[in-house]
């Protein structure tokens, strides 16, 4: 196969999330020599996938330039990698960096509301993350993580109406269904005492 065959199939695996294939298909690209900063990303997002945290963060060293418009991203795929390392402030540096580099996107709101989650931050979280009601994405896993939040801070009037704004978006969404028979249930309890 040619570099251009390769190239195809390891986005085609990327794309399939399968990060096995894009692992071997991304490597063998830059073994030959290529040098590219988007294939090292990918590489990188495919290796953190499978868990392959050391070698994520060695990829993710050696890439040297970033295009301006990508930086937001490079950032954001750096928290994941503290996050998943367990190093929640300096996930949390990270995702600031993203957030400031692109506040338009729900995404990286989501991830720096996580890591402040994760240091027991709940109400900053909360705070942060209600910035990304302005943000174009999932404005369902918005609502969902802010009525986690609520729910943590036991306000479950508040998480309840939270969780019904993400099925309101997303009907099917299993995760805000089943923390809403939770939130329901602790109204009712709370409500008899």
């Amino acid at each position: 196969m040619n570099e251009g065959e390769i190239l195809k199939l390891a986005k085609e695996a990327d794309k399939d999330d399968m990060p096995g294939a894009a692992v071997e298909l991304f490597s063998r690209l830059w073994a030959s020599g290529v040098d590219r900063g988007s294939i090292k990303f990918r590489l990188a997002e495919n290796l953190r996938q499978l868990g392959r945290l050391n070698e994520c963060e060695t990829v993710l060293n050696s890439i040297e330039e970033v295009p301006p418009q990508k930086r937001w991203l490079f950032a954001l795929s750096w928290g994941q990698l503290y996050m998943e390392k367990g190093h929640f402030a300096r996930a949390e540096m990270k995702f600031r960096e993203s957030v400031q580099r692109n506040p338009g996107s729900t995404i990286p709101w989501i991830y720096l509301a996580s890591s402040l989650a994760k240091q027991e931050r709940i109400q900053e979280a909360f705070k942060e993350l209600t910035k990304a009601l302005n943000a174009k994405g999932d404005l369902d896993e918005v609502y969902f993580n802010l009525g986690l939040f609520m729910r943590y801070l036991r306000d479950y009037a508040a998480a309840r109406d939270l969780l019904k704004n993400a099925l309101a978006i997303t009907p099917d969404y299993e995760g805000a269904q089943t923390a809403l028979r939770d939130v329901e249930f602790c109204l009712r309890h709370s409500a008899q005492q």
